[in-house]
């Protein structure tokens, strides 16, 4: 029977990923500082449908944490996913792909929440960067559905079950979770589809290809970004390069000269004989004799 051998592995953490938990770390304790010392309101900080809403909620919504146990242990957890899943995609994409992504989800669940709460259930509310987190999940789950890890570090699973598993806790609690998380992977769904319908598919091997978007499996990135160091060092090259190039053509002009009054000077000798050269002529059947 065959045994099948795992190691624990963390993933690394990239720039970008970095970046976005220090902020969300960041807001999160100033959110929890202000609310033990003081009775700070924060109805304009969370975007609600019509009629509470407030224009700053636009861009502050994904950065509130309900201040409670429920609440912390949200955030530790999505902060995880963030680092589990986010890490590799950052890697994969880029950093700009990467935040455009991520934001796509997280607006398209506040679009959901704000056309919902309008239209059909009142109250609702878009709060922290959840439905980001279920776009990566989603992201993760089509890049590699069948990497199979130690769930908990105890049960094999392949990651499209992980994901959905995550997901599924993530909406639990209520219906606005709910909704919120799958207008994020709506959203974040229907990016991919169209990236992928326009031929920017990335294979495994990070070869660019022009299969059918239903291979969705494979997402396209952006190119590599050059530093400015790099972008000097290629233009002092490229400068060498045709340095060395026009030496050359020189040198090849140069020859073809040479081999021209060769052939006159020997036309001369096959005429008029040796004793006709004159002493340059002369001093140029020598050089010429040793050149070419």
């Amino acid at each position: 029977m065959q045994q099948y051998q795992y190691e624990v592995r963390f993933p690394s953490l990239t720039e970008g990923v970095f970046r976005l938990i220090v902020i969300f770390t960041i807001t999160y304790l100033i959110q929890l500082i202000a609310t033990i010392f003081s009775s700070m309101d924060y109805q304009s900080f969370i975007l609600f449908p019509e009629p509470n809403f407030h224009f700053l909620s636009i861009f502050t919504h994904y950065l509130i944490y309900p201040v409670s146990l429920s609440g912390f242990f949200s955030f530790l957890f999505e902060m995880l996913i963030l680092w589990s899943f986010g890490s590799e995609i950052e890697q994969l994409w880029g950093s700009k792909n990467f935040y455009k992504y991520f934001f796509i989800g997280i607006y398209g669940g506040a679009l959901s929440i704000f056309l919902v709460g309008t239209f059909f259930l009142p109250g609702l509310l878009a709060i922290s960067p959840t439905a980001g987190i279920t776009a990566l999940l989603l992201a993760y789950a089509i890049l590699y559905p069948n990497r199979e890890v130690l769930f908990f570090f105890v049960l094999p699973l392949k990651m499209k079950w992980v994901a959905l598993i995550f997901f599924v806790f993530l909406s639990l609690g209520s219906v606005n979770q709910l909704i919120l998380n799958l207008g994020g992977a709506i959203a974040s769904a229907l990016y991919l589809y169209i990236v992928a319908k326009r031929g920017r598919i990335l294979d495994e091997y990070n070869r660019y290809s022009t299969r059918s978007s239903s291979q969705i499996n494979r997402i396209w990135t952006e190119e590599p970004k050059v530093s400015l160091k790099e972008k000097f060092l290629e233009k002092i090259n490229e400068y060498k390069k045709k340095r060395r190039l026009e030496k050359k053509r020189m040198e090849i002009l140069r020859r073809i000269e040479m081999k021209e009054e060769l052939d006159r000077i020997l036309e001369k000798i096959s005429r008029e004989g040796m004793n006709s050269l004159t002493k340059e002529e002369k001093k140029f059947l020598d050089k010429a004799s040793k050149e070419l």
